[in-house]
């Protein structure tokens, strides 16, 4: 919207951007990317009143800002429907409960998708992930089921968000990290978050380096485990990782 001459303010309930999601270095980057195109960005507020005035609206967050419109898009999260899995007797928590094979606990019947509360084999846990790879995953999954094969769901989450011509990319789960460290320079564009704990990387948030991302989006998927004294080290090549030069 910004991109085509609109002014933009946006309110966000908590202290910084993409919270949920990703480290303060990371929040602190596109908060100031949209600042920078113009976007007005109230953090740690929320919407008090919304007032009719002729053919606008009066949005007053809880810290007495002020804001004219003519236009609301309310971005307030979702919840699975899983009503009808319910009503069928499928057992449900945070999502339909599937196992490996994405199998429900009524026989012949699956689920996949944002929906679904999956177990994971590479992590060893159900989740519910709220992604197209992952829904892709799951789909495969079944297939391989209805046929008798016993491919299981063991898809490393990953995510992607374009803002701009900047091209943010996520794989594995961040929460829980104990050390981050920035590959790349932040100021010029193109960098990586890379997340640690108990001193093996988890995760890996990137801005603009796709190639890197994809390395080690790959290591995650496979299990590897990569010391994070090895991805401080200045003269570390992510490209190295499957060459076994490393």
């Amino acid at each position: 919207m910004t991109e085509m001459g609109m002014p933009v303010s946006i309110i966000e309930q908590e202290e910084r951007l993409l919270k949920r999601v990703t480290a303060p270095v990371m929040s602190k980057f596109y908060k100031d990317l949209h600042e920078s195109r113009g976007v007005k960005i109230f953090c740690d507020q929320s919407i008090e009143t919304i007032n009719k005035i002729d053919n606008n609206y009066e949005v007053l967050t809880n810290n007495g800002i002020s804001i004219s419109t003519d236009l609301i898009i309310a971005g307030i999260g979702a919840i699975p429907n899983n009503k009808l899995a319910q009503d069928s007797g499928i057992k449900c928590k945070n999502g339909i409960i599937v196992d490996q094979y994405c199998r429900t606990n009524v026989p012949y019947v699956f689920a996949a998708g944002d929906c679904a509360n999956a177990f994971n084999d590479l992590y060893g846990y159900a989740m519910r992930v709220e992604s197209v790879p992952s829904a892709n995953a799951h789909a495969k999954v079944i297939a391989s089921s209805i046929i008798g094969n016993e491919v299981t769901n063991r898809e490393l989450p990953w995510f992607w968000s374009d803002q701009y011509e900047f091209k943010l990319q996520m794989a594995g789960l961040s929460e829980g990290y104990d050390e981050i460290h920035i590959h790349g320079k932040i100021e010029e564009n193109a960098f990586m978050a890379c997340y640690g704990k108990e001193g093996s990387l988890i995760a890996v948030d990137s801005v603009n380096m796709p190639k890197n991302f994809n390395n080690y989006k790959k290591a995650l998927a496979n299990s590897m485990r990569l010391s994070m004294d090895l991805i401080k080290d200045p003269n570390f090549d992510p490209s190295s990782i499957f060459s076994a030069s490393y």
